[in-house]
């Protein structure tokens, strides 16, 4: 498995925001990461990761968990509404307490590689 900065792995010549130079693109959502899972002679399997962290409490991180979902949903790998994700908020307590990591995981048909396979970004 290969985790890729998702920024590394979209900007495919284009800048993704102001600071860069180049030609801009229109969204503001993207996942963090992706995940690359593969093996030899096969397809890989591209699962979209967004990670968000607080050192707040439960609602906080089910807040998170609804903006990541924004952001992993802004890349389609394969058939629409059918890429993969996960999605993680991290609990970081301030008082030493005990760290909590909410994920949810958005199973899906797509996210795979091949030699021919669609790939959208964009924004709802």
């Amino acid at each position: 498995m290969t985790i890729v900065p998702a920024d590394t792995a979209l900007r495919a010549g284009w800048a993704l925001n102001s600071r860069d130079k180049g030609e801009k693109v229109k969204y503001r959502y993207r996942p963090q990461y992706f995940a690359e899972v593969w093996r030899p002679g096969e397809p890989s399997l591209v699962i979209p990761l967004a990670c968000k962290g607080n050192h707040s409490d439960s609602a906080t991180s089910a807040e998170q968990l609804a903006s990541a979902s924004a952001h992993a949903e802004a890349v389609h790998i394969g058939p629409w509404n059918e890429t993969p994700g996960l999605l993680f908020s991290t609990q970081l307590p301030t008082d030493g307490g005990t760290m909590t990591v909410h994920a949810l995981q958005a199973p899906g048909s797509g996210g795979r590689l091949g030699s021919v396979s669609l790939v959208s970004v964009g924004s709802r």
